[in-house]
């Protein structure tokens, strides 16, 4: 709801409107998922916490008054930056600094404030009230249709520069450039129901492809009885990418559809289906049928279990939607390492039951 520009979608509010208006569920849905995936990282919470105490005896008053006045929304965006009435406010400790800036201070600095007309972050309504005031050499540029700050830079560049430049050089501000941009509604390049229908697409094709590739691996194993030492490495290592975002990708299926509360990219959704899918792709690329049993039951655990290792460990490697790369190729190193291991230690049992033969005998 910052910005109203094209360039900001679907990630503005045109396509918000509309997807309310649109009454789809899917559309909903999106917008939630898209939700989980940009703000858990859009901030950087513990700069947020120390410089947003400032403000931190208004959100505790506000929580203690009731919060939510009963607005269709509630709390949700105060909530998501505060940590709820028991968040923010109450653990971080507050500077002694903050108080004497809590209150506006009269300022004789040139200062130039530019507000969108319709920007719900920072309303320019409030500048006009609250802030210019101090600014006995202050000066405000309201402009119309405009919200947030991507829509200044976005809309007519020429006319953001010309503003800027004129104050710095001669102290008046000069927004004759900028026209009246009406909010348009109407004009959603990517409604959320499209969204929707995109993410569910790509999330079935992936796991789809992911599976296929698996059922050809185990085919093709079976069908030869395994697969030379040179076409094995070549498997093991080519396949682990799709095999992994195939596995990943079952896991964001399974959440949607009974535990839409988890994130798409935590440890519960991407270890079980990448580990068992790239574990299961090297074994069978590894396998031949002149191995004994007990050195395939010994490749299949260790292939399996050094995924599932591999991807829980690159899990906690990288955050956000760069832990579902570093799982993938923490399993298909784990897997061929526990394969490698297998190879290497190959007659490792047969010398064991050696030893007591050998015991006996000196």
């Amino acid at each position: 709801m910052h910005h109203n520009g094209p360039a900001s979608a679907p990630n503005n509010a045109p396509t918000v409107i509309d997807a309310y208006l649109s009454r789809d569920t899917g559309a909903m849905w999106a917008m939630s998922v898209l939700g989980d995936l940009t703000l858990p990282d859009s901030i950087v919470w513990g700069e947020f916490a120390s410089f947003a105490m400032i403000d931190g005896p208004a959100a505790q008053r506000y929580y203690d008054s009731g919060g939510d006045p009963g607005s269709i929304l509630g709390n949700a965006s105060t909530d998501f930056l505060w940590a709820g009435e028991s968040g923010l406010s109450t653990v971080w400790p507050d500077s002694p600094d903050n108080a004497k800036y809590r209150q506006m201070r009269n300022s004789d600095v040139e200062t130039l404030l530019v507000s969108g007309e319709v920007d719900f972050s920072t309303p320019a309504q409030l500048a006009t009230d609250e802030l210019l005031p101090a600014l006995s050499r202050g000066q405000q540029v309201i402009l119309p249709g405009l919200g947030h700050t991507a829509d200044f830079w976005e809309h007519r560049p020429e006319a953001g520069k010309r503003l800027l430049t004129t104050f710095f050089d001669t102290g008046k501000a000069d927004s004759s450039r900028f026209d009246k941009r009406p909010v348009d509604f109407e004009a959603v390049p990517l409604s959320m129901s499209t969204v929707a229908k995109l993410l569910i697409a790509v999330t079935l094709i992936g796991a789809t492809l992911g599976l296929a590739l698996l059922a050809v691996i185990a085919r093709w194993s079976r069908k030869r009885g395994g697969f030379g030492p040179r076409a094995s490495v070549w498997i093991r290592t080519g396949t682990v990418i799709p095999l992994g975002l195939g596995g990943w990708l079952l896991g964001v299926l399974l959440i949607w559809t009974v535990g839409p509360d988890d994130f798409v990219a935590s440890a519960s959704v991407i270890v079980p289906g990448t580990g068992l899918m790239v574990g299961l792709g090297a074994y069978l690329a590894w396998t031949r049928a002149e191995r004994s049993s007990r050195r395939r039951r010994a490749g299949l655990v260790a292939a399996v279990c050094g995924a599932f290792l591999g991807a829980w460990i690159g899990c906690y490697a990288l955050s956000g939607l760069l832990a579902p790369a570093a799982a993938i190729v923490g399993a298909g190193a784990a897997a061929n390492l526990g394969l490698l291991c297998v190879e290497h230690f190959r007659r490792w049992p047969d010398r064991m039951w050696q030893i007591p033969a050998v015991l006996k005998s000196s």
